[in-house]
């Protein structure tokens, strides 16, 4: 979401990729992560000034308000105002946008089976996360929707989810030192939630997907809106192996691969 200014095109792809994975008999699982939540909350400081005066402009020509053809263009100042209207309109809770991040976006998740078994949030769920949230991940999961579903903004939004500790934003896992607090912290998490690992975005590691404490925690985001570093990439466990796929190479993060 945001910083580059393709953000609602990256929404519409989102939607027909689950479309096509339900389809075919799988699935689709989105995390909300940080900037949706700024955008939900009506904060628009990253999103791309380009992105929103596109669409006031839209908007505006769309209502016949002027147009360049006419000689009667508006310029960026009224296109940027409309952009805005629109954009906060897009993600209320009754918009296309913000009906979609509402009801399809969790903070954290459980998925794949034995070796595989792992936990994904944007930032990272915590002990205390856990515990204030009836001790799960679908605790988390129902009291964050719960909290987001109408428009009263950051102030009705609880801090210990949506705070700067909360799974969106806290920076504990990717920056804390030493090592071994986050580990132990690492090893109640995991032994709670029932899974091997937990994977995490939100810090750019600017040098590739990295681990922490021994393999079970992975840091994956590389920066891939050209906003950032622009590299595209992907990660992937299958038996227990889990890999980091590049365009250029695939590096083996975890695991013993017998290719």
């Amino acid at each position: 979401m945001d910083r580059g200014e393709h953000s609602v095109a990256i929404l519409d792809v989102l939607a027909i990729m689950a479309a096509q994975a339900t389809a075919a008999g799988g699935s689709v699982t989105q995390l909300l992560g940080n900037h949706e939540l700024m955008t939900l909350q009506g904060d628009l400081s990253y999103v791309a000034r380009a992105e929103i005066t596109r669409l006031g402009k839209s908007m505006l020509d769309a209502q016949h308000l002027g147009g360049e053809q006419m000689g009667t263009g508006y310029g960026l100042r009224a296109y940027w105002s409309a952009g805005q209207m629109a954009w906060k309109k897009l993600f209320k809770s009754d918009g296309k946008y913000g009906i979609q991040l509402r009801r399809e976006r969790r903070l954290a998740h459980v998925a794949g089976v034995g070796l595989c078994r792992t936990l994904f949030s944007h930032a990272g769920v915590t002990s205390a996360h856990l515990a204030a949230h009836g001790g799960t991940v679908a605790g988390i999961n129902a009291d964050g929707a719960a909290a987001i579903a109408g428009d009263g903004g950051r102030q009705s939004h609880p801090r210990d989810l949506f705070g700067n500790n909360g799974p969106l934003w806290n920076r504990f896992w990717s920056m804390h030192e030493p090592q071994s607090e986050v580990c132990a912290e690492l090893d109640v998490v995991l032994a709670a939630v029932g899974a091997q690992r937990m994977v995490v975005g939100h810090t750019v590691q600017e040098d590739g997907m990295t681990t922490r404490c021994g393999g079970r925690l992975h840091l994956i985001d590389v920066g891939i809106s050209s906003a950032y570093v622009g590299r595209g990439a992907a990660w992937s466990c299958e038996d227990g192996v889990v890999r980091a796929h590049y365009e250029d190479r695939t590096v083996v993060l975890e695991g013993r691969a017998y290719d």
